[in-house]
């Protein structure tokens, strides 16, 4: 029988780990700048799995995006690569999502 995760944890994988004042914050901090507006799935998640290799462990990456895709796609890749997914901010023509890259992590 297949292991279930625990709802917080399912939650954390879709909604990502972090509220909407701590995304505030890694904006001016993030590591690595995705700029994916104008493209649509899967270019936004090709674009973040290009940049996530060459990240080191615990960095962050901010991926800008214009297409709402992402709000599903990134989480779903996060989770397939087990990096972390932190969680999107929504501005008004595009949306500001966040990753982290798992220590756990050797490639995508």
């Amino acid at each position: 029988m297949p292991r279930k995760r625990p709802q917080t944890k399912l939650r954390d994988y879709v909604h990502g780990l972090m509220d909407e004042n701590e995304l505030a914050r890694l904006v001016d901090e993030c590591n690595v700048v995705v700029d994916a507006r104008g493209t649509f799935c899967p270019e936004p998640v090709i674009r973040t799995q290009n940049a996530a290799a060459k990240m080191s462990a615990g960095a962050v990456a901010m991926i800008l995006a214009d297409d709402a895709g992402i709000e599903l796609d990134l989480p779903a890749w996060c989770i397939s690569t087990r990096n972390e997914y932190l969680g999107v901010l929504r501005e008004e023509k595009f949306l500001r999502a966040f990753i982290r890259r798992s220590p756990a992590v050797t490639s995508s």
